[in-house]
């Protein structure tokens, strides 16, 4: 197994992202529900469902071990392990909920910039789509997006009988495994005759059209507020600029860093098959710093935020308070020696 180290590598990657994530998105939810006492009103609530989502990918990446694998004019996307006591659609399955979990982490920040969108220039949609239970059709629009990621792979990135063909070889000389023992998914850009596969064309064309519509919102969001807020905003007071600021920032920099860091590699990744460069080359050494992103989206909103700067000193501070109680408690707890002690002087 030639890229046996970078199997290794991967395994410790999800193993490091699924504990930061675990913790960071833990601290988060606490800090949001517990320590802000700002109003932020319903936009709480999606703050809430990032880190969710973001704790299940991490957690996914750790329990599913996913691998990526670069060859020629194909790749493959398969689990390096599998729930033995279950079936192979089951597997198929849960790798194909690893994917749909990624995709819903970019129509969160789509929402995202969508509400603070409506915060500064339609305020009535907020209260139409958002508060209470209207909150539903957020739920609904990223269980939708994320159901396409999931239906996605299942229906045209299958393995069939000339991708097996393809792969099989570079497979077993790479790690050892047989393709068609694991759960995979594939895409082979040309057949034998040198022409384009359709079907998983399609496929890839659909992922990418579903992740495009996510950044036209944001994209369309971000440059609306970026040239008319300061003009709609002057309106309001201090703090409410300051909050609606922030909030902006924080959102650029969310949707910013991971796409220069992780997604746009991975979509240009997905487009190399078609110029079918002669490569052999164990691409998920790179796509293992994904486990790493839900921890630092999150980490990068308490860092900006002043919301959650003051939550964060807060925590902190009951952390200490806590962690004294608990030292003066041990010090002023007579011990069984002070009792002897006492007993033989009297």
């Amino acid at each position: 197994m030639k890229f046996s180290y970078w199997m290794s590598f991967a395994r410790k990657m999800a193993n490091l992202g699924f504990y930061l994530t675990a913790l960071s998105s833990t601290l988060f939810i606490a800090m949001t529900v517990f320590f802000v006492k700002d109003k932020m009103g319903s936009y709480k609530n999606l703050l809430l469902v990032l880190p969710v989502i973001g704790f299940f990918f991490a957690l996914f990446e750790y329990l599913v071990d996913p691998f990526f694998h670069s060859y020629n004019g194909s790749f493959a996307f398969f689990r390096l392990s599998s729930f033995e006591n279950y079936s192979e659609k089951f597997n198929m399955c849960a790798l194909a909920v690893y994917v749909a979990l990624y995709g819903s982490t970019v129509s969160v920040l789509a929402l995202q910039f969508v509400y603070r969108y409506c915060a500064v220039f339609n305020p009535r949609y907020i209260r139409m789509f958002f508060e209470g239970p209207q909150f539903i059709f957020s739920i609904i629009y990223i269980a939708f997006f994320c159901f396409l990621f999931f239906i996605n792979d299942l229906i045209f990135n299958q393995l069939d009988e000339y991708s097996t063909e393809y792969l099989k070889n570079d497979m077993m000389e790479s790690y050892g495994v047989n393709v068609t023992n694991v759960a995979a998914f594939v895409l082979v850009a040309y057949d034998e005759s040198g022409h384009i596969r359709i079907k998983n064309t399609v496929g890839l064309l659909a992922m990418s059209l579903e992740l495009n519509i996510q950044y036209i919102i944001i994209i369309y969001c971000a440059v609306v507020m970026s040239s008319k807020m300061q003009q709609k905003l002057s309106t309001l007071s201090e703090k409410l600029q300051k909050v609606h600021k922030q909030f902006y920032y924080v959102l650029i920099f969310q949707i910013s860093v991971p796409t220069v860091a992780l997604f746009f590699p991975v979509f240009v990744l997905f487009f190399v098959p078609f110029l079918d460069i002669k490569i052999s080359f164990p691409t998920g050494a790179i796509l293992s710093s994904f486990a790493l992103y839900p921890a630092v989206d999150l980490l990068i909103l308490i860092y900006i935020s002043s919301f959650y700067n003051k939550a964060m000193k807060d925590f902190i501070k009951l952390i200490w308070r806590c962690g004294k109680k608990n030292d003066s408690r041990i010090y002023a707890t007579p011990t069984a020696n002070s009792y002897m002690n006492t007993n033989l002087t009297s």
